[in-house]
């Protein structure tokens, strides 16, 4: 016994099909997104000394990397993805977890990481790391 609201025949059930399936698939993406930011936010209140402990730790060793080695390298690497994913979590405070679930997210996060690319490299530039650690050193 069918309880759908849809029929089952007629000329425009394939597409109907193909759209309740794309609905249905969306719905899930979004309610997954749900969940996972539920998770993770839970997670980040609960040990947010640890988040803290490992972020200053990694600045930590990227800053003794630049001034033992001279290679700025990895504190680049460190402070593009504090300022990526900082931003990303102010995206999802603001429009909550669903943005992951639009189609159009993917152009969103390429320009994003291109932004942040550019901003860490200026700032890079600007503090003289690039400059002044930048040679590397004699063999």
């Amino acid at each position: 016994m069918n309880t759908s609201t849809t029929p089952l025949s007629g000329e425009n059930y394939p597409q109907q099909f193909v759209q309740q399936l794309l609905d249905g698939l969306a719905e899930g993406q979004r309610e997954a997104c749900r969940l996972l930011w539920v998770a993770i936010k839970d997670g980040w209140l609960e040990n947010w000394y640890i988040v803290l402990a490992v972020s200053v730790v990694l600045f930590a060793l990227a800053i003794t990397n630049v001034l033992s080695t001279g290679r700025w390298g990895f504190l680049a690497s460190v402070l593009y993805h504090h300022v990526y994913l900082g931003l990303l979590f102010v995206l999802i405070l603001a429009f909550g977890p669903e943005i992951f679930a639009h189609a159009w997210i993917d152009i969103l996060l390429l320009v994003l990481y291109a932004l942040c690319f550019k901003c860490v490299g200026i700032f890079v530039n600007a503090t003289g790391f690039r400059n002044q650690y930048g040679r590397r050193m004699p063999h």
